[in-house]
């Protein structure tokens, strides 16, 4: 299976996880805009700007700022959505054909809807601390960089070993 035989005829259905997968990032979207607008009157008029690596805050905004990361999501989920139905444009790890194909591509889609919901779950988490104008803590790089290149590492992985 060849790109040219992607781009032409295959066709990748969602899958339950998929879709399940799917649902909660909608969901999680969403979520961030109604906790914002619901939010938006007790927002203090200094909220978090940036923060450092040790997810302490370092620059502090106006409140308006904050829309910026709902913003982002928003365009990232549309973005990654319509690069998933587009597998011809993806560029898979391994050489696919006949027998292997269906299954490194269905493995791809999972991985980028994997990673789309954990983007998207690192989004509402800033969005929440800029809320309670807080911290992100010690700990948030390290584990959102495991979740993220462990998801990448993982169907990587998979897809080789087949």
């Amino acid at each position: 299976m060849d790109l040219f035989q992607v781009d032409k005829g295959m066709k990748l259905k969602y899958t339950k996880l998929q879709i399940f997968i799917e649902l909660i990032t909608i969901i999680l979207l969403f979520s961030i805009w109604v906790y914002l607008i619901v939010s938006w009157g007790d927002l203090p008029d200094k909220i978090p700007g940036h923060y450092n690596g040790a997810g302490i805050v370092d620059r502090w905004g106006n409140k308006s700022e904050i829309l910026i990361i709902p913003i982002i999501s928003s365009v990232l989920y549309i973005l990654l959505t319509i690069v998933s139905f587009f597998p011809a444009i993806w560029n898979v790890p391994v050489k696919t054909n006949e027998e292997n194909g269906m299954f490194v591509y269905l493995n791809i889609k999972t991985m980028l809807i994997l990673v789309k919901m954990e983007t998207i779950i690192m989004f509402s988490y800033f969005v929440y601390s800029g809320i309670k104008t807080q911290s992100l803590g010690i700990w948030f790089l390290p584990i959102i960089l495991i979740i993220l290149f462990g998801t990448i590492t993982y169907y990587i992985i998979k897809i080789y070993r087949k």
